[in-house]
This record gives C-alpha cells, sequence and structure tokens, in this order.
C-alpha cells in the first residue's frame, strides 16, 4: 500500500484477523520482514525514536502512566481543541482514574496530535464514545489530516464510520489485505 499525505485509509475485518498488528507493524513495535518507506526513507534506516515520531500509534485502549492528565502532554493541549472534542478546560487538572473511558480516549486523540505526527494509526479510536463524540473526533482527525498533511489509517468495525472518513477501505482477513468497494 502507497500512502500519501492527507490520505484517509481503513481497514476493517473480524476480530483477531491482524488488524491491530498490522497497525504494530508499521509502527515498527513488532518484528517483520516487511518494507515500509517514509518520505522515500527506509524504517532501517531511521532511528526507532524518530520512526514514532513521525508514525503515531493510538490502541485500542489508551494507556496512561502518570496519575495526572497534564503529565501526558509537553504542552497543555488548545482550549479550542478541547471544545471541539466536547470537553472543559477543567477536566486537564482531573486524575486520570476519575475520567470515563470515553474522556480518556478523546485525550488520548489530543495527546497524539499535539507531536504532530505524519501518519496516525488508529485502532478503534471512537468504539467508547457517543454519537455525538464519534463526529467531533471524526472532523477533527480529517481537519488535524489536511491541515498538517498527514495521513490516516483507522482500524474500525463500523462500516458506516469507514465509508465516511475514509478514501480507500481494505478488508482484512487472516493476515491478508483486499480492497473493497467504496
Amino acid at each position: 500500500i502507497k500512502i500519501f499525505p492527507h490520505d484517509r485509509i481503513g481497514i476493517s475485518g473480524h476480530s483477531g484477523s491482524g488488524k491491530s498488528r498490522l497497525l504494530r507493524l508499521i509502527c515498527d513495535l513488532d518484528p517483520h520482514q516487511g518494507e515500509m518507506l517514509l518520505n522515500g526513507k527506509n524504517y532501517r534506516n531511521i532511528e526507532a525514536n524518530l520512526w514514532r515520531q513521525q508514525i503515531a500509534l493510538l490502541p485500542a485502549t489508551s494507556q496512561w502512566w502518570h496519575e495526572e492528565i497534564l503529565n501526558h502532554f509537553s504542552t497543555p493541549p488548545d482550549k479550542q481543541l478541547l471544545d471541539q472534542l466536547n470537553l472543559t478546560n477543567d477536566i486537564l487538572s482531573n486524575p486520570i482514574h476519575r475520567l470515563s473511558s470515553g474522556e480518556k480516549q478523546r485525550l488520548a486523540i489530543l495527546r497524539l496530535i499535539s507531536q504532530q505526527p505524519s501518519l496516525l494509526l488508529l485502532d478503534e479510536p471512537t468504539a467508547n464514545l457517543d454519537k455525538d463524540n464519534v463526529t467531533a473526533v471524526e472532523n477533527l482527525l480529517v481537519h488535524y489530516c489536511k491541515t498538517n498533511h498527514a495521513a490516516l489509517i483507522i482500524v474500525s468495525h463500523d462500516q458506516t464510520q469507514l465509508q465516511r472518513l475514509c478514501q480507500q477501505i481494505y478488508q482484512m482477513n487472516q493476515g491478508t489485505l483486499t480492497v473493497t468497494e467504496k
């Protein structure tokens, strides 16, 4: 697969078919024999930390290692971005354990894009969200890709979401990707 700036690629498939593993491989978190290029440079010639600055993975369950939310951001999230995701500025003073799964997921998305990666790898990023927040996240992702010349690969079981969000959709079946009609 070739992915260009502004591309939004969707991947669907049965549980256990290899979708999440593919994202981990692209992010170079699991050993593999595949070839990946970023702006013409082979990933084997780029230090892992520099690769992962450009290619960012958000797993299905967001990870939090500090008790305080702000400790997860190099700079506090912009109030406008918080508003866009239906979050209030005071949420930043709450400890992680007081947040809902949906709040954690939206904050994890903000944390991810604050690093300004060239490629977003998102594994079921809206699974814990209600309809309004799904729309808010989708709008934020499209805007991010357009304004930052970034690409997106999203794994989702929600075919309607993939139709709305992606220009190209692939089906994963036993570790093999096939393109589907859009």
